[in-house]
């Protein structure tokens, strides 16, 4: 599940782009005041923006897209997800124990709208660069 609490981005003049060309998009990541230490951010486009949706990884709160990579002018829906323990332990190599030992803990689930949160969205401008913070809660274990 997914969402955001406060989202800040701060704008940076950059090389005029082409306006179908994307744009670099860096930020940080935090729940419950500590860095995401794995997800992944999707910049969805809403109605009238063209150009693909852009996921990247988050690494120990923070995440990079390149312009090369990075979503077009225009408006976006920002989703984040943690990526499962178990999944993390099969990404880093972990034994076989380890994995089945993860897989049993309960998951970790970011805050979405049902749950109280707000829907977030981004604007990304032609030639400009992005510096954006996210600031999230779990969601309530049940």
């Amino acid at each position: 599940m997914i969402l955001l609490l406060s989202l800040s981005c701060g704008w940076h003049a950059g090389c005029q782009s082409e306006p179908d060309s994307g744009q670099s998009v860096v930020g940080r990541v935090f729940v419950e005041g500590a860095p995401l230490e794995h997800g992944v951010i999707t910049l969805r486009p809403l109605q009238g923006t063209p150009g693909p949706k852009v996921v990247a990884a988050v690494r120990d709160g923070e995440f990079q897209i390149p312009a090369e990579q990075g979503p077009w002018p225009g408006k976006f829906e920002v989703l984040i997800s943690a990526t499962p323990s178990d999944v993390q332990a099969v990404m880093s190599g972990a034994s076989h124990e380890e994995i089945r030992k993860r897989a049993s803990e309960p998951p970790r689930i970011i805050a979405s709208p049902k749950q109280g949160a707000t829907r977030q969205h981004l604007v990304v401008k032609a030639g400009e660069s992005m510096e954006c913070e996210f600031h999230l809660k779990w969601a309530p274990v049940r």
